[in-house]
């Protein structure tokens, strides 16, 4: 049954090494099927692998966390997804470098989306098309398409979508709950408006979706390093 198949997914690697990094060697991952291999990472973007969370979302590290480099060589004995690949790293940072950790809500600084005075722009959506959000280019714009997204939805993927002009995380503070489809076009060069008088990606949100975003100072789960070996343990 399910359980039977569940208890078959692996969580650690057949064979695994963590070391120090040789001085100089330049910084690379590299994922294959079965096979992880990581070189010249700090401890701080192990984390961030391991645990798909942003840096910014990380605390309570000790200074060598940023600086001191590592490699990390992993072989599942047969080809898993990705997601189970990631356990096995996961399992194997905490093993290697005894690490603990908690997760506890700090204000951290995000862009809160909001809902704009004006009337909403946006179009309820078709019920039957599947949610998703992909990312057009045409006439030197880049085109966030989006069907049957909630805000919250959007929140979520607009990292994704415009990842040069969008760099913390974003929170749904506009209280629209219903789905929608719609569609933010902006100049593709990341940055400030063009000379040929294109839209920023927030001046293009409030003006085409009637949303705002602003910086502010928002609780959001952290994840916070209680210890951490500074040597990884003997493979």
């Amino acid at each position: 049954g399910v359980t039977k198949s569940l208890a078959l997914i692996p969580t650690e690697f057949d064979v695994a090494e963590v070391r120090v990094s040789k001085p100089g060697i330049a910084p690379a991952v590299m994922v294959s099927g079965e096979r992880v291999e990581i070189f010249g990472a700090t401890l701080k973007h192990l984390l961030t692998l391991a645990y798909n969370v942003q840096d910014d979302r990380m605390a309570g590290g000790p200074g060598w966390w940023e600086t001191d480099r590592f490699d990390l060589i992993g072989k599942a004995a047969s080809l898993v997804s990705t997601e189970t690949l990631r356990v096995m790293v996961r399992n194997l940072v905490v093993k290697r470098f005894k690490l603990t950790f908690h997760s506890e809500d700090r204000p951290v600084p995000v862009l809160a989306m909001t809902a704009a005075r004006q009337s909403s722009k946006l179009r309820d959506a078709d019920p039957f098309n599947r949610s998703s959000c992909k990312v057009s280019f045409g006439d030197g714009l880049r085109i966030f398409t989006c069907r049957n997204t909630t805000m919250a939805q959007l929140s979520e993927r607009v990292r994704s979508g415009a990842p040069g002009d969008i760099d913390l995380p974003v929170v749904d503070l506009t209280g629209l709950t219903r789905a929608y489809d719609f569609a933010i076009s902006w100049s593709s060069i990341a940055g400030a408006s063009t000379p040929t008088g294109g839209l920023t990606f927030f001046e293009a949100i409030e003006k085409q979706l009637g949303v705002k975003l602003e910086t502010q100072k928002y609780p959001l789960p952290v994840m916070v390093v209680d210890h951490v070996d500074r040597v990884p343990a003997e493979n």
